[in-house]
Parts: C-alpha cells; sequence; structure tokens
C-alpha cells in the first residue's frame, strides 16, 4: 500500500505527524486486536504538497512496486490532481482529509475518510445563521483563489446559505501574499466590529494569518475542521487576544471506548497525543486493511471489498463506506471555545 503525506508544508510553521508512522501503528493496532499477521508493506510518498510531484511519483511506485491501494494524500489539491489516474488504473485511494466536493464524483475508486466541503458547510451555516438573523450580523468569508480547497468551501458555504437574507460578503485573496496586499486595499477589513463574523474558509496557514492581522476583535471566528490552529495563531500573533471562535471537528478525543484504547497506544508509542489528522489517517489505514482481509477471504477485488457494507469501529466513529465512495454516518461536531 501507498501511504501518501505531507512532510513539509508550504509553510515551515506548520507541524504535521508524519502520517507513515502512524499508518505502520494502525496495522500494528489491527493485528493486535484481530490477532492476525498482515503481510502489507507501506510506502511512503511525501507529496509536498504538490499534485505534478504526487503524480510523477505514484506513476513510478506503481510501476515498481505494484501497490492495491493509496491511502491519502491529506490535502484536496493533491488528491483531484490524482484522480484521473487511479480511476485509470483502478487502484483505490482512501483520501484521508481531502473535503473537496468533487473527489468521489465520477469516480469508481475513490473513498473519502472523512466528510465533504457540503457535510461541513451545513453543519457550520445551521449554527451560524440562527446568531446571523437574530443580531442582523454580517459574515466575511474569506476565500483563497490560489487553493481548490477554500474555493470550493467558500461556494458550498454560499450555496448552502442561497435564500436567507443576511449580508455576506467573500473576501477575494491569493495565498500568504493575497492576504499582505489585501492590507495595503482595504483597511476597513482588518477593524471588525462586534456586528462582524470572520469565516475563514482557508487552510490553518492561511487562516491564522488572516486573524493575526485583525486590529479589533469581531463577534467571532468560524473555522473548519482546524488541526493546529491555536498553535500557528501562538507563533504569528504577538499582542493579546479574547477572540471566541467556532470550528467544526470530525472527532472529538476520548469519546468512544475504541478511541480511547487508541489514543493510549499511541501516546505510549509516539509521546505524545493523537491530532485529528493522526485519527483520520489511522481510520483510513485500519478500514484499507480490513477490507484487504475480507478481499482474500472473499477472493474478491479491494474496490468490491470496500463497497460490501461492512461497518467497522475507528476512532473517528461508525466506519462505512457507500457506493460513491463517501463515508456514510460520519460525525461532525463543532467545538464553541474562545481563543486566547
Amino acid at each position: 500500500m501507498v501511504l501518501m503525506y505531507t512532510a513539509n508544508p508550504a509553510n515551515e510553521v506548520e507541524e504535521y505527524e508524519h502520517l507513515g508512522d502512524v499508518a505502520q501503528f494502525a496495522l500494528e493496532q489491527y493485528d493486535q486486536i484481530n490477532g492476525t499477521q498482515s503481510k502489507i508493506k507501506f510506502v511512503t510518498i511525501d507529496d509536498r504538497d504538490n499534485p505534478e510531484h504526487a503524480l510523477r511519483s505514484l506513476k513510478k511506485i506503481v510501476t515498481t512496486d505494484q501497490p492495491v491501494a493509496v491511502i491519502g494524500p491529506l490535502y484536496s489539491n493533491v488528491a483531484l490532481g490524482l484522480k484521473s489516474f487511479v480511476n485509470e488504473t483502478k487502484l483505490p485511494m482512501i483520501s484521508i482529509f481531502s473535503t473537496h466536493n468533487d473527489l468521489t464524483k465520477n469516480s469508481s475508486y475513490v473513498f473519502r475518510i472523512c466528510a465533504s466541503n457540503r457535510r461541513l458547510a451545513k453543519a457550520m451555516a445551521e449554527f451560524l445563521l440562527p446568531d446571523v438573523q437574530k443580531h442582523k450580523l454580517n459574515i466575511f468569508a474569506f476565500k483563497d483563489l490560489s487553493d481548490d480547497y477554500s474555493i470550493d468551501l467558500a461556494d458550498t458555504f454560499r450555496h448552502s446559505i442561497e435564500g436567507t437574507k443576511i449580508n455576506h460578503q467573500e473576501v477575494l485573496f491569493r495565498g500568504l501574499s493575497g492576504i499582505e496586499r489585501l492590507k495595503d486595499v482595504n483597511a476597513k477589513l482588518w477593524n471588525p466590529t462586534k456586528k462582524d463574523i470572520l469565516l475563514l474558509t482557508t487552510r490553518d496557514i492561511v487562516a491564522a494569518k488572516a486573524l493575526a492581522a485583525m486590529e479589533s476583535e469581531p463577534y467571532l471566528v468560524a473555522a473548519f475542521d482546524t488541526v493546529n490552529f491555536q498553535e500557528l495563531m501562538k507563533k504569528v500573533k504577538s499582542q493579546k487576544m479574547h477572540i471566541r471562535i467556532v470550528t467544526t471537528s470530525q472527532w472529538i478525543p476520548q469519546k468512544s471506548d475504541f478511541s480511547k484504547k487508541i489514543e493510549e497506544a499511541f501516546l505510549k508509542k509516539f509521546k505524545k497525543p493523537m491530532n485529528i489528522s493522526g485519527a483520520l489517517t489511522f481510520d483510513a489505514t485500519y478500514t484499507a486493511i480490513a477490507a484487504y482481509h475480507r478481499s482474500l477471504t472473499k477472493k474478491t477485488t479491494l474496490t468490491q471489498a470496500l463497497k460490501d457494507s461492512s461497518r467497522i469501529t475507528g476512532v473517528t466513529g461508525q466506519i462505512l463506506l457507500g457506493q460513491d465512495g463517501e463515508r456514510i454516518f460520519s460525525d461532525q461536531f463543532l467545538k464553541d471555545e474562545i481563543l486566547k
């Protein structure tokens, strides 16, 4: 199996697990829990958060190692860049944190262990709208035109509030440098009031950069499935702040007995707690291994086993993949806290 991860994101301030280690940990846990001895080897690819590099690397490994599945990648833009190739080669790919709505569209070989942007945006809209309508608040959605994930998420949120009479504006820019240019052309934007909600439909590092530029505190900040947003804020923002932040999350630590057990083993092995990207990587790998064993028993393809309606327990809850490659019944939580 090929595990695709991002070792060094575009900005060095971001930190991620080496997801290859997490995948190996998931294999060890599967064998321990099920009394098996899986003959599975992981070949890891640092996709460099670059679709072209990821595709070249995957094509090379497919030729030399003939893998049975791809686990990953982490980001939507890389996953979308691999979609045509996995369809052509009929190589099942189980994405980890790729929420773009089009990922599984018109594909029999792409699967998603996380929720789609459609689900995440709907959950956030349902949370925000009552307050927005009651207090006549404004929503400013930050949309990074250099990032497919951000575009899809911002567009999906806009569609989810169609028909409602609220003030919703999109703040358009391109990448981290675009945030800097925005400071020069829209001074008012950086002085939000208690009538404003900042909706950060961007990756963590971009969201942190935007929030760090704010010279006043808004009504609240809303963000999606943050991984290390608060740690980033500590590194890029020096002045004191006291901001209410609402985020979607697809995993709450310690929520189930299974999660508690795996988290304890993870902490013992790695000397640090599991985070959301590690949890989703564990579940994607665990799902692939379980399906691989079923395919051997039933003498079917791995793709057929992934679609056979088998339910397994993961750290992020029950895992059941539909015929469309989407995860059914994926949990979504909303965390409402104070960012200090």
